[in-house]
């Protein structure tokens, strides 16, 4: 099984006004430190569901007025994302959409607007915006281990730019200036310190009164 994991980046939002929030709307949740004015909500009623996950990002940006960008991978294999900008969907994207068809094979990522993901983020140099695009859009190869030889399959793993979706999303994060350790995180993990790089003492932790 490969890595899923869910979770929320709020821009430029009160970090305070977003803990308020949480506690107000009764959300069992981690929010990080705000780094590069970034701010990331790992919510427990939310980890396990894409859609969760998007109606809270749809609900933060609303109340804060913000960008936020909720972020789903599933077992390293489907990495999602809906990006909202106050009321208004800005953008979603899916790197395998047919991944749960049974009758059709991998398609090529869907959606994905790399400028406007850039914009979200306060990202206007051009090769970052175009290195984003490529991430976006690399579709890596539909192949099963017992359909080639064990040589060929390791070489065609060996030259796939993302074996697992996370790297994915680390790279777009390190492209957007973001911490890359918000790839991987969620509230799970959190509990059982993971990842390494986030320290447990910068995060806040909102309960239901």
């Amino acid at each position: 099984m490969g890595a899923s994991y869910t979770n929320t980046v709020v821009y430029w939002a009160d970090r305070e006004r977003l803990i308020v929030l949480l506690n107000e709307r009764g959300r069992r949740a981690f929010v990080s430190p705000t780094i590069n004015g970034a701010t990331a909500v790992c919510d427990k009623d939310s980890s396990q569901s894409a859609t969760k996950t998007f109606e809270l990002t749809e609900l933060l940006a609303w109340k804060l007025n913000c960008a936020a960008w909720g972020v789903s991978v599933y077992d390293d294999d489907v990495f999602e994302y809906r990006l909202f900008s106050g009321e208004m969907l800005l953008d979603e994207y899916n790197s395998s959409p047919t991944y749960f068809s049974t009758s059709a094979g991998l398609a090529a990522p869907s959606g994905g607007i790399e400028e406007k993901l850039c914009r979200a983020f306060g990202v206007n140099d051009r090769d970052k915006v175009s290195a984003i695009g490529a991430a976006l859009h690399y579709n890596k190869p539909d192949i099963l281990e017992d359909e080639v030889s064990e040589d060929e399959y390791n070489r065609i793993v060996d030259s796939t730019k993302y074996v697992f979706e996370h790297e994915r999303h680390r790279e777009i994060l390190g492209l957007l200036g973001l911490p890359t350790w918000f790839s991987e995180l969620s509230y799970g993990g959190l509990l059982g310190r993971y990842p390494k790089e986030a320290d447990l003492n910068q995060f806040a932790r909102t309960e239901p009164t």
